[in-house]
């Protein structure tokens, strides 16, 4: 990783980032799924 240039982090980074948001989302819908079946 070190041997990347600064332009090249920072485009890796701001994807991992990205990828972070999405996986957030997903788990909060899961979760908000969940407790609509319970409520059923």
């Amino acid at each position: 990783f070190d041997i990347l240039p600064e332009s090249e982090k920072e485009k890796l980074i701001d994807r991992l980032k990205g990828q972070n948001e999405l996986y957030k989302e997903a788990f909060q819908n899961m979760l908000a799924a969940q407790k609509r079946l319970k409520n059923q």
